[in-house]
Formats: structure tokens, sequence, C-alpha cells
């Protein structure tokens, strides 16, 4: 897998604001304190390190597989959207911890039974909700084709309201 560093810097910005700055405070303190001068990529492979260390020891892989689908998934809601997300809303912030719990789940395959929610509600949310409903299912469909895994109804509803939130409550 070969990184683009301009792309993979702001997705992981974007993605860990807090590893990513303190990373960033490392690189620094290490640029000064041995005297050497490393690259401003480090600090992306730094906060995939801190990452993994606040998620059980994963691999580094893993994170950097997560962080390629949540990418991808921001990118889908976007297009469909037709607008830049707010990366610094609570909102995002809360669809992006959403998202990371749910696809290390599918990556583990940690598949938790449907059927803990009432099965209407996701179709009140695709009656209520419907372009968040249309963007869920195409999620679902980009994460099949990616990995091949199946979102159950629940992922679904929880993808729906939380696409609904970071897209309609966008602080002005």
């Amino acid at each position: 897998m070969i990184l683009s560093a301009a792309n993979t810097r702001w997705e992981v910005k974007n993605l860990f604001p807090k590893e990513y700055k303190i990373s960033e405070k490392v690189i620094a303190l290490i640029n000064k304190e041995m005297k050497v001068n490393l690259p401003v990529s480090e600090s992306i492979f730094m906060t995939y390190h801190f990452v993994n260390a606040a998620s059980d020891n994963d691999q580094v892989q893993e994170t950097v597989e997560i962080t390629e689908l949540i990418s991808g998934i921001i990118d889908i809601i976007q297009y469909q959207y037709q607008m830049t997300l707010d990366t610094e809303s609570f909102n995002y912030s809360r669809f992006i911890t959403h998202l990371r719990v749910l696809l290390v789940r599918l990556l583990r395959n940690k598949h938790h039974k449907s059927g803990e929610l009432d099965g209407s509600l996701l179709g009140f949310m695709k009656i209520k909700y419907n372009h968040a409903y249309d963007t869920a299912e195409r999620i679902a469909t980009y994460l099949h084709s990616k990995k091949g895994w199946t979102l159950n109804s629940d992922d679904k509803f929880y993808l729906v309201l939380h696409i609904w939130r970071v897209t309609s409550r966008q602080e002005k």
C-alpha cells in the first residue's frame, strides 16, 4: 500500500486530531533533543501508534485500513450532500467515533446480532430521513464491495442517525 503524504496527513489530522497534535509535539521534541530533522510525514506514523496504543494494541495496518475506509465513507457523504462536513464539530467527532467502533467490530469479525432495535425503526428512518437512508445504503454497498461486509439493520439505523446529525446540525 502506498500512502500519499498530503492526503494521508489531512485524513489523519482530521480523523485523529488529538493524537495528531500530540505526535507533532513529540516529533518537535525529538528534533530538538536529538538535533535531527525528522520529516513531517513521521507525525502520520506516530499518530497511528498513539491510536493503536489507545485501542488494545491493534496493528498499525488495521488503523490504516480503518482510516482509509472512514475517508471513503466521508467522501460518499460529502458527495451525496454536496457539502463539506465541519470536521471541528461535535457531531463530526461523534460520527467518526461511531464509525471507528463499527469498523473495528466488522474488521475483527465481531458481528452482533441484529434485532436489538425494533425493526420498524429502520423503516421509519427510511421515510423520515430518506436522504440519510439512501446515503447509508451507498455506504453499505461501499463496505460490501471493499470488504465483503454486510451491515445489519441496527448498523444501518445508527448510520442513518449519525449521517443525519452530521449533515443537518452543521455548526454555523
